[in-house]
């Protein structure tokens, strides 16, 4: 199990207001470093990866040039009331979840994730994380709504028809646009 950081968890509960949760399925497989969507360095984090993705669609840019690691990007984003977790601090393989395989550790998940989405005006749960949310909370609230993956592969494989959903929010710089207009 991943653990959330515990600086990270800290100013969370800090918070005032969270205007947006993106709940990704599960942590990196390699070199995972306690906050959903982010590794420790820009270069451990791959342009096409969801993490790169969900920072570019927010910051309007390359995300490496003026923000010194995905961690800085990732408390950037605390300050503006949007928090990054995972359905499973565990990782669960590359292969589709499994509710008979998987649910325990999203329940698990849960007693974390649970009070956070509770206390967020709106929760964006990432291609598997919706899935995987839904067995523990059962009827979805109406704050959260599912969207694509963020990575590039992600789009890459939808119908030309869904691309648009993955454009909504994660092309460059409209997470930042939705960000402004919501304040």
């Amino acid at each position: 199990m991943y653990e959330l950081d515990r600086d990270y968890v800290a100013k969370i509960k800090q918070l005032q207001r969270i205007r947006l949760a993106i709940v990704g399925k599960d942590p990196y497989p390699r070199g995972a470093c306690g906050i959903p969507f982010v590794k420790d360095t820009w270069h451990d984090l791959q342009g096409n990866s969801a993490g790169f993705c969900v920072f570019r669609s927010a910051f309007g840019q390359d995300p490496r040039k003026g923000l010194g690691s995905p961690r800085d990007a990732a408390f950037l984003f605390l300050e503006g009331g949007v928090v990054l977790l995972n359905a499973s601090y565990y990782f669960l393989g590359e292969k589709a979840p499994i509710e008979s395989l998987h649910r325990t550790y999203v329940a698990d998940s849960y007693k974390v994730n649970g009070p956070i989405l509770d206390d967020s005006e709106l929760v964006r749960l990432c291609g598997a994380a919706s899935k995987m949310i839904s067995w523990v909370v059962g009827t979805m609230p109406l704050s959260f709504k599912r969207v694509p993956h963020p990575s590039m592969q992600s789009r890459n494989r939808l119908r030309n028809e869904r691309k648009g959903e993955w454009d909504e929010w994660w092309a460059s710089g409209r997470l930042g646009e939705w960000l402004k207009k919501s304040q």
